[in-house]
């Protein structure tokens, strides 16, 4: 016993990470949120390749993208679930640019030299938009250095750009991958007017539908029904078919038995921006109504929030839009680019019947305001407190910040 060596804890060969058995590993990144399961995803590759195994996917918090800043690859990402600043490598495609929609996995980016484009951030994996026509311009002032006139790959023309589906989906074959788009011509005139809409499949061009005499404020896909809101909200289905030479256009615009609601006294005192979203847990369509004060678009700072449901029940002919004072533990999260209703719940580290907002609030030239430096809030519905959560104190990019919602599917990173 004298000359025997005792084995210290560092001589003992422990067996490597990525020795662990698959099925447990995968089942513990069921519990994660995406920053977490990224840092667990880059131990080894056959962690990398993980598929799901048991239960239910997590439910991911969006992340908020900052502003993408020029001449770097590394971007900034927020998320709520912690309240930590995540960093991610994207494509050089992505310094600079605007992000204007989010859908699955994929960010919908439009950039001045680049064109438009989907990213897919973890894969930095990118699917060109196609071209835009003659029609699709904006008329105003270069804010690259351009003279007044016609500029074509004005990273501020489209405002809201969506998806049915994943981009990959090939689950349906006999329908194509559409994209939908809320744009306007001029960067001369408020985010609020001049909203019009375009479709396109994304190996065809752009389609146009511009007989209209009023704005859209708002689309969203609704099953397999492209709907639109204007300011006067009311909702209008987007009749979408095929042409002869596999175009895809807009045959028409119709309107819906969704009757408006009833207009309230303090309507007129305030401005207001209209969002429709899709409840996660009936499936039903939400009005989001985001009231607004101050002298100007630019100055306007954010007041108070109304939700509303459908109420088919009060007349069997039409449906009316009813003041929803609960949201039955739903968080919803807006922004001009993409809004989504989340079931809340204390291990996801957000709140419920909270709705979470972006200050992008731009003024004529299409730039963000410097006064307006608080990126993140958060409207609590039960007492009308707005919280803020967030402080972009670096804003001198010209892009608003974004949210970008994510996959519950594993295998979708």
């Amino acid at each position: 016993m004298a000359g025997r060596r005792v084995k210290k804890p560092c001589d003992i060969a422990f067996p490597p990470w990525s020795d662990l058995p698959s099925e447990l590993v995968s089942l513990i990144f069921q519990y994660l949120q995406l920053p977490d399961l990224l840092r667990c995803r880059a131990v080894c590759r056959s962690w990398r390749h993980m598929e799901p195994h048991g239960g239910p996917p997590t439910q991911h918090v969006p992340l908020m993208i900052f502003s993408l800043r020029p001449n770097s690859v590394s971007q900034r990402f927020f998320s709520v679930s912690d309240r930590k600043i995540q960093f991610l490598t994207l494509n050089e495609r992505a310094s600079g640019a605007v992000c204007c929609g989010s859908f699955d996995k994929w960010l919908a980016l439009s950039h001045w030299r680049y064109g438009d484009f989907l990213l897919n951030p973890f894969k930095n994996s990118i699917i060109r938009l196609p071209k835009r026509g003659d029609y699709l311009v904006s008329r105003g002032y270069n804010k690259f250095g351009g003279p007044y006139g016609e500029f074509q790959n004005d990273p501020f023309l489209f405002r809201k750009v969506i998806l049915p589906k994943s981009p990959h989906d090939k689950s349906d074959r006999s329908k194509p991958c559409m994209v939908a788009a809320i744009f306007h011509h001029s960067s001369l005139v408020p985010p609020s007017c001049e909203k019009n809409i375009a479709i396109c499949k994304l190996n065809a061009s752009w389609f146009v539908y511009d007989n209209l005499n009023f704005a859209f404020e708002d689309i969203i896909f609704y099953g397999e029904k492209l709907l639109a809101i204007n300011h006067q909200e009311a909702v209008f289905k987007v009749e979408v078919g095929e042409s002869r030479h596999g175009r895809l256009c807009i045959w028409g615009i119709i309107a819906t038995d969704i009757q408006p609601r009833f207009i309230h006294s303090y309507d007129s005192d305030y401005r207001k921006r209209i969002y429709i979203v899709q409840s996660c847990i009936n499936r039903e369509l939400l009005m989001v109504l985001r009231y607004l004060k101050g002298e100007n678009e630019c100055g306007s700072a954010t007041c108070f929030f109304k939700i509303y449901e459908i109420d088919r029940k009060s007349n069997p002919n039409s449906c009316t839009w009813r003041e929803k004072e609960d949201l039955n533990g739903e968080a919803i999260f807006v922004s001009q680019s993409g809004s989504k209703a989340i079931l809340a719940s204390e291990k996801l580290g957000f709140e419920g019947n909270c709705i979470y907002f972006l200050d992008e609030i731009r003024n004529q030239e299409g730039l963000i305001s410097i006064s307006q430096l608080d990126d993140l809030e958060v409207f609590h519905m039960k007492d009308g407190r707005i919280e803020k959560i967030v402080r972009n104190r670096n804003n001198s990019s010209l892009s608003p910040p974004a949210w970008f919602f994510l996959s519950n599917d594993l295998r979708h990173y």
